[in-house]
């Protein structure tokens, strides 16, 4: 059974604000424009995202009024984009994590663009979006029934092969950090008296700590 302690955040939206915010490194990706040739509104902005370990990557802008998507790399925390006036948008940002798997994408709103001639053409905005953290911390129990031996160590292999092992205190409790976002197997090793050591398989535990998630709480048992 996995139990999650939850704090409340409170999510970015689009907004005309100018004040600044923190920014986070960027990732490059690969992903393509639509060239606007005239009567467009230059939109820029900084945003960032809340989860420890993440980041923003992409701008994704999707007219309601041709379905049209235009996506605008983020750098440095920074984004720039040139849209057609006179229509409104549905904003998601795309994100990144310290792990290769960690992508996902989160809504940023609406954003309507209808800015009269002889106006500069321009409109900021600034954001910071929710977003679950990168690493999450794992405390757990162990009911040992074992006879004649007692837990020593628990170790959590990835499905990407990586092995993350953590000691088993004297009351049978253990805690480490562990990638958000994956499937794990968990074994768990055993010493008797003499000294002896072996490993007991325990179960599967899929790790998928969503935003503002504080850690986890496991119980496993044989």
């Amino acid at each position: 059974m996995i139990l999650l302690l939850l704090v409340v955040g409170v999510a970015g939206v689009l907004n005309q604000s100018t004040a600044s915010t923190t920014t986070t490194p960027s990732t490059t990706i690969t992903s393509s424009t639509t060239v606007i040739q005239d009567g467009g509104v230059q939109v820029f902005g900084l945003v960032s995202t809340t989860g420890s370990g993440t980041h923003p990557v992409s701008m994704n802008f999707t007219s309601l009024r041709t379905s049209t998507n235009f996506v605008a790399l983020v750098s440095s925390g920074q984004f720039s984009i040139q849209l057609p006036n006179h229509d409104t948008y549905n904003v998601t940002t795309g994100w990144g994590g310290s792990y290769a798997w960690q992508r996902g994408q989160v809504t940023a709103g609406t954003v309507s663009l209808n800015m009269s001639s002889g106006s500069n053409m321009a409109q900021s905005d600034n954001l910071n979006l929710p977003t679950p953290d990168s690493v999450v911390t794992v405390n757990g129990t162990i009911p040992w029934q074992v006879v004649a031996s007692h837990p020593v160590n628990v170790r959590f292999t990835a499905s990407d092969g990586e092995n993350f092992t953590a000691g088993i205190s004297s009351d049978d409790t253990f805690s480490l950090h562990l990638p958000n976002m994956m499937d794990y197997q968990v074994n768990i090793q055993s010493q008797n008296s003499t000294g002896y050591q072996e490993w007991y398989f325990a179960h599967t535990l899929q790790v998928t700590a969503g935003v503002n998630v504080l850690g986890l709480l496991v119980r496993i048992s044989l």
